[in-house]
């Protein structure tokens, strides 16, 4: 153990492949003498495990936290939008928007669609018997007039709009013959940009001369553009929808205040004075439904688009937007509401904690780097952004209020001349529809940040982190995977764009290409059918190669890469801790709340400088007296586990890699100096016990090393081990019956030399005492003489 000393007392960057494995040699003999005689656990094992379980706790309280903030904003999700209700209005109108316009070919028979199969679909004012709807009473106000679908009532009017490729004034000439149509055609409605609404149109009151017969279209340019649902990808190809202040922007009302006779002949008006021609790029219809009925009364944003390319196509979109007037229907919506404010208030206030911490900690680096406090900060960022989304949009509903109130209080009286009400209420809507639509996304973009949350707080029990850190581990995997996979893939989607989307709609853009391959690899299905019609052999090689390498090759890599890395993490993982163990600690926590001594303690204790290496029960009951036995259990048992585990690791192959290499690197030292050794002992028994030698130390300042800062040492860089004579024991193989012959041989020879050794020393000291007497009689022979020459001077 004196060299895992030596080695552990080496500063870190001057350590060795040798050094290290010896000091992780002396750690696993440590561990492994204290886990089989149970004498205690190594300090730094119990910090860890008291670091270890408060990071489990905290997690584990959060957990809950987070649980409990995901079912809050769930709740309050469907207390305010009202999903079941919404649907139950919207699908009705869906199914009857779709049924009208299916036999849309082209623009004569987008005319007829609207007129009358529109027209009797949302003006509806006469029952099943055609007798009249009651335009309100006493007892209901408005009465059954205007209603869609029984319950859905018409708000203002209905908007036509299209957005045009010129601004010039177009229309056929028009011989007006009812005050409906003189006002229409002298007051140029539908025929004046919104940008310029004063700018009038030429109307006479007698038929033209040279106009023609309007009862057929057939010869006109829009013919045979066939009608059809469009896919969203396509939408880059097709014109756009502009802004409604646009000067490209043409627009009138239909009043439901009107009779069926006035409405349709309105609508005939514009179709005969050619409202929609070759220039036409979209045609948009928008409308408001109230609803009542339930007990959130909500009203209905329903936008029909249609798109006319010039390619001879008409395609269109339905959306329906649901606008809300009463955002806190209940005491429940408002306790949920606020239930959930103060649990991202907590939230945030935690994270603002932790991040002041760590700042003084001067950890903040890291801790902005990882990603679990990232995902936190996007969790609690976006929770706040929903509040101000939600609070602007209770701002904005006082303003649709009022619009609504200002056209209603004309009742079933609205005409042209509250055009600027109309205006003013379609305006505010669009934007609190858009503002609404905006909200319900956040919701749902929000309610998937909430529950990848819980990967992080799963990561605090043993056996769930084993999912979260497979998760982690594989983004570098899949990274790279990507590298290979995306240009594969990009590759068959250019080249099927290029072979098939001349006649496939699903190719035809590039966004679709990518959602049509994108599914053929994950569910393996196609159209053969579709694909084979031409370049067959061409489409054959393309769909082979397609199954070869997309379907089998790297799908299936992607599961061997997500099943190898989640084996590996489910090897790493040595507790086996499962989740009801988790809850029983917990509950055993709580029974013992009161003298339950916490983990924050138990780190500073083992932090003391005077602490001992090796700690036992018996130390942690002087120091914690009122510990739990339950604690005091877990503590001494998940450290002996956890010095198990670190045996294991280091033991595993590469640690063992290492200390091969460091064996061998000690055996060669070895083998070197034996070979130095018997290399001069060959040749001078007496060299290596007298011959100095420069000492195989380590000077830290390399700068200072001189034959005065090194010593020098004697055989074998060890200093000769002298022993006085008299502590001398002889080595006597009389008292060895069982000593071999050659050991008797050589206890022969050294009492011989023993012998010759005294004899010789018989000699020196005979020596000695003749150079002594020799040189007293030398001094005595001085002194006579120097004595004599004294007595002669004086004589």
């Amino acid at each position: 153990m004196a060299g895992v000393l030596e080695s552990s007392n080496k500063p870190v960057e001057r350590r060795d492949v040798s050094d290290v494995v010896r000091i992780m040699t002396g750690q696993v003999l440590t561990y492994e003498n204290l886990i089989e005689t149970g004498t205690g656990i190594e300090i730094r094992t119990m910090q860890l495990v008291a670091n270890q379980q408060y990071a489990k706790v905290m997690g584990c309280i959060m957990l809950p936290v987070a649980f409990m903030h995901f079912a809050l904003f769930v709740a309050l999700v469907f207390q305010h939008l009202d999903v079941t209700n919404v649907y139950l209005i919207e699908s009705e109108l869906r199914d009857a928007t779709d049924g009208l316009f299916d036999g849309v070919e082209d623009l004569d028979s987008l005319w007829e669609a609207i007129n009358p199969g529109f027209v009797e679909t949302f003006f509806q004012q006469t029952d099943s018997l055609g007798e009249p709807l009651s335009k309100g009473d006493a007892d209901d106000k408005w009465g059954m007039w205007g209603r869609v679908a029984t319950y859905n009532q018409l708000q203002a009017a209905i908007r036509f709009q299209q957005s045009r490729r010129t601004t010039k004034t177009y229309g056929e000439p028009y011989t007006c013959s009812s005050n409906i149509t003189c006002f229409l055609c002298r007051a140029g409605i539908g025929f004046q940009t919104v940008a310029s609404p004063d700018a009038g149109f030429n109307c006479t009151s007698r038929r033209l001369g040279d106009e023609r017969d309007h009862t057929s279209h057939t010869a006109f340019s829009y013919e045979n553009r066939r009608l059809s649902l469009m896919p969203p990808p396509l939408g880059i190809a097709l014109p756009k929808v502009l802004p409604e202040s646009s000067e490209n922007m043409f627009r009138f009302y239909i009043y439901p205040s009107e009779t069926d006779e006035e409405i349709k002949e309105r609508l005939s008006y514009f179709q005969e004075r050619r409202w929609l021609d070759g220039d036409t790029e979209t045609v948009s219809i928008r409308l408001y439904l109230l609803n009542t009925e339930f007990g959130q009364p909500n009203m209905e944003q329903l936008t029909i688009n249609f798109f006319i390319s010039e390619g001879g196509s008409i395609y269109y979109t339905r959306n329906l937007e649901a606008i809300f007037f009463k955002y806190f229907p209940s005491m429940l919506t408002m306790a949920i509401d606020g239930m959930w404010f103060l649990s991202l208030l907590f939230s945030s206030i935690v994270m603002v904690i932790t991040m002041v911490k760590a700042f003084r900690g001067a950890t903040i680096g890291a801790h902005l780097k990882d990603g679990r406090n990232i995902l936190e900060f996007f969790v609690l960022a976006g929770g706040w952004v929903v509040c101000y989304q939600f609070y602007w949009i209770m701002i904005r509903k006082d303003a649709i209020t009022k619009a609504i109130e200002d056209v209603r209080q004309y009742g079933w009286n609205l005409n042209d001349s509250h055009e600027g009400k109309v205006d003013k209420l379609f305006e505010t809507a669009g934007e609190l529809a858009g503002l609404s639509s905006f909200l319900a996304n956040m919701f749902s973009i929000y309610t998937l940040l909430t529950m990848y949350r819980f990967f992080v707080m799963f990561g605090a029990q043993p056996r769930l982190a084993i999912i979260t850190r497979t998760l982690s581990h594989l983004v570098t995997d899949l990274a790279h995977f990507l590298v290979v996979f995306v240009p594969s893939f990009l590759v068959y989607v250019t080249s099927g764009m290029l072979m098939f989307g001349r006649r496939m709609e699903c190719y035809a853009t590039f966004g679709a290409a990518v959602g049509c391959t994108f599914r053929m690899a994950q569910e393996g299905e196609f159209d053969w059918g579709g694909f084979k019609q031409e370049f067959y052999w061409t489409s054959l090689v393309w769909i082979f190669t397609f199954i070869l390498f997309i379907n089998i090759l790297f799908i299936n890599l992607v599961l061997a890469i997500i099943l190898d890395v989640y084996n590996e993490m489910r090897g790493e993982e040595k507790t086996n801790e499962a989740f009801w163990e988790t809850l029983d600690q917990f509950w055993h926590r709580f029974l013992h709340m009161k003298s339950w001594v916490r983990e924050g303690m138990i780190q500073e204790k083992c932090s003391l400088p005077d602490r001992e290496d090796v700690v036992t029960q018996q130390n942690f009951e002087a120091y914690f007296p009122m510990m739990p036995r339950y604690q005091m259990d877990l503590l001494f048992r998940s450290s002996t586990q956890a010095m198990s585990i670190q045996s294991e690791k280091d033991l595993g192959t590469e640690n063992l890699l290492k200390l091969s290499r460091s064996m061998m690197e000690n055996v060669g030292s070895v083998n070197e100096s034996l070979r130095t050794i018997v290399q001069e002992e060959a040749k001078d028994s007496l060299q290596s016990w007298v011959v100095p030698k420069k000492a195989k130390v380590e000077i830290e300042n390399q700068e200072l090393e001189n034959f005065i800062t090194v010593p020098v040492i004697t055989k074998g860089n060890q200093k000769a081990r002298l022993t006085p004579a008299d502590q001398a024991k002889p080595f006597e193989v009389d008292g060895m019956p069982w000593a071999p012959e050659w050991l008797r041989e050589v206890g022969t020879m050294l009492k011989t030399q023993r012998q010759w050794l005294s004899h010789a020393m018989w000699q020196l000291e005979q020596l000695q005492w003749n150079m002594q007497n020799a040189h007293v009689a030398k001094l005595q022979e001085d002194k006579f003489l120097s004595g004599d020459a004294g007595v002669g001077t004086v004589m």
